[in-house]
C-alpha cells in the first residue's frame, strides 16, 4: 500500500493565510478525494490531478496553528469506486462564501509508493460502502493562523453537535471537551462552526 506525504499548503492557502492576519476569516467546506498523480511544485497547485468526488468535513479541531479536518467518504458516485491517490482541502473564497462552485484549494497531499512493489494507491472504494469491512475516514492537517477566524462547513448530525427537542424547541448540545464554539445552521441545511 502507498502512503500519503505530508500536506502541503498551496499559493492560494498561503496567500489566505496572510490575509487572516488582516483580519479575514478562514472557512473551510470539504475535502477532495481523487484518483490522480499530484507532481511537481506542490504549492502551484489549483485543482486535484484527477478529483473524483468532495465529502463533507465530517469532524475538525484546532491545535495552536494546526487545522485538523477529517471526512468519511460514503456514497461513492463512480461505478468504479475510487483508487486514492490524493487529497484536498477546500476553503469558500471570500467573496463567494456561500457558492461551493467558487471553492479553492487550500492545501493537498498525493501518495508516494513505500516499496516500488507496493500499489500505486493509498486504497480502493467501493461504489457501495455497506459492502466494505473498514469505515474509511480521511484527516487532513494543515497549517493556518494563529490569528484566523475559523470556521467549518459541516454536515448536522456529526460528532460535534447532537439533538434533543424540549418543549417542542430544537436544542443544539455541544459534544467536545473544550468550550462550545458558536455555531449556526445556514440555508443549506450545513452546521456552520466557529472555532
Amino acid at each position: 500500500m502507498a502512503a500519503f506525504q505530508k500536506a502541503s499548503l498551496t499559493e492560494y492557502g498561503m496567500g489566505r493565510i496572510a490575509q487572516a492576519h488582516k483580519g479575514d476569516r478562514m472557512v473551510f467546506t470539504a475535502i477532495g478525494i481523487g484518483d490522480g498523480f499530484l507532481s511537481g511544485d506542490l504549492t502551484a497547485v489549483t485543482s486535484l490531478a484527477n478529483e473524483k468526488q468532495r465529502f463533507d468535513i465530517t469532524n475538525s479541531r484546532v491545535e495552536g496553528n494546526t487545522f485538523w479536518a477529517e471526512c468519511r467518504p460514503t456514497d461513492i458516485v463512480d461505478p468504479g469506486g475510487i483508487f486514492v491517490r490524493e487529497m484536498g482541502l477546500y476553503i469558500a473564497d471570500p467573496d463567494h462564501e456561500e457558492d461551493r462552485n467558487f471553492d479553492k484549494l487550500y492545501s493537498v497531499a498525493g501518495v508516494i509508493q513505500i516499496d516500488g512493489n507496493d500499489p500505486d494507491f493509498y486504497v480502493h472504494l467501493q461504489q457501495n460502502p455497506e459492502n466494505m469491512l473498514v469505515d474509511y475516514r480521511f484527516a487532513m492537517h494543515t497549517i493556518i493562523s494563529i490569528a484566523a477566524s475559523i470556521i467549518v462547513r459541516q454536515r448536522i448530525g456529526v460528532n460535534l453537535i447532537s439533538f434533543s427537542i424540549e418543549d417542542g424547541d430544537l436544542i443544539l448540545h455541544h459534544n467536545d471537551d473544550v468550550d462550545p464554539p458558536h455555531f449556526w445552521i445556514d440555508q443549506q441545511g450545513y452546521l456552520i462552526a466557529e472555532i
